[in-house]
């Protein structure tokens, strides 16, 4: 067990700052600036708020007790935060358990993590040896702003992250292009930490980059995901797509094709995903429906017949249960836009 414990809530606004100085019995400066308690270390964490919805903050300390630091969970809201922590120092700062889950895999590698503040997790800190990392909180207004930008190009890539209500929690090793970002921001905020337009900016890169590897479905050997399942729950996302218009197989089977548990598979493409597997599966069937009777002009028989429905009627109630209206009020509403 670690001899010294930390334990953090929300550290984006100053008076939650504050307050977590006073936990260390560390000495706060009004420039948002907590330096360690001689007694526990030495170093500081420095914090920056460059716009609304966005703080940053610098840790750079060594410690001389082994230490727990314990980042509670925060029930979810309407404007959902999310927290971005890129690990400079990963031999000396190891992320032990997400939830009630124990992570066993160790990385030397720099590392970032994207964790929502309803999970909670914590981080073994290695005594007598510099700690190093970089802390973003963002609120899902912020995220969602840099979405409208085209920042982040990706269609679904909301409904999977700020729209979902499960616990979401995504990790990556760092590329050279982000560990370059992330030097040069770190330089940045340690020795100012009011050059804000700079740190926004490069925060946009930091941000635009993690999501871009994370979400691309093409395998890259310029970097690697941290999570092991990731690349499988990838591929077992295709088996879902290429049955869209058949029936599915057992998630045993689907499982098993991609070397994983049944259980396995499930929990780690919720935590991908936000949703279950079949919650996921229909949505997409749904999706493709519409397409189908909108584009292709499929009455509502010939698209139950080409997803596979044996019964019209079932078809029927889970296209109303997912987009709010039945199939033959969309039929409806497309009959003026057809050609006479």
């Amino acid at each position: 067990m670690a001899d010294y414990q930390v334990h953090i809530t929300r550290l984006h606004t100053d008076r939650s700052f504050a307050s977590f100085a006073d936990s260390l019995n560390a000495q706060f400066s009004q420039d948002n600036l907590i330096t360690v308690n001689p007694a526990v270390g030495r170093g500081f964490i420095r914090k920056t708020n460059p716009e609304e919805g966005l703080s940053v903050r610098l840790w750079n300390v060594i410690l001389n007790q082994q230490t727990r630091l314990f980042k509670h969970a925060i029930a979810g809201s309407a404007n959902r935060g999310f927290n971005l922590i890129y690990i400079l120092t990963p031999e000396h700062c190891q992320l032990k358990t997400i939830g009630t889950h124990t992570q066993f895999n160790n990385y030397d590698a720099r590392t970032s993590y994207l964790l929502a503040e309803d999970v909670e997790y914590d981080f073994d800190i290695v005594p007598y040896h510099p700690v190093q990392a970089i802390d973003i909180s963002v609120s899902a207004d912020w995220l969602k702003a840099q979405f409208n930008k085209k920042i982040l190009p990706f269609p679904d890539l909301w409904e999977r992250t700020v729209k979902t209500d499960a616990p979401f929690v995504l990790s990556d090793i760092c590329s050279t292009t982000v560990n370059l970002t992330i030097n040069e921001l770190f330089e940045v905020i340690i020795h100012d930490g009011t050059r804000h337009a700079v740190v926004r900016s490069l925060i946009a890169v930091l941000v635009s980059e993690f999501f871009k590897k994370i979400f691309n479905r093409q395998p890259n050997e310029a970097y690697a995901i941290k999570d092991v399942h990731f690349e499988k729950i990838m591929e077992a996302e295709n088996i879902l797509l290429a049955h869209l218009q058949k029936n599915l197989p057992s998630l045993e089977k689907i499982a098993q094709s991609v070397a994983l548990s049944e259980s396995t598979f499930k929990r780690h493409f919720k935590a991908i995903f936000g949703k279950s597997i079949y919650e996921y599966y229909l949505e997409k069937k749904m999706d493709l429906a519409k397409q189908l009777m909108i584009e292709n002009s499929l009455t509502v028989n010939d698209t139950a017949e080409r997803l596979g429905y044996e019964k019209v009627s079932n078809f029927i109630e889970i296209f109303k249960k997912h987009h709010g209206y039945s199939p033959g009020v969309l039929k409806k509403k497309r009959l003026p836009d057809r050609p006479d």
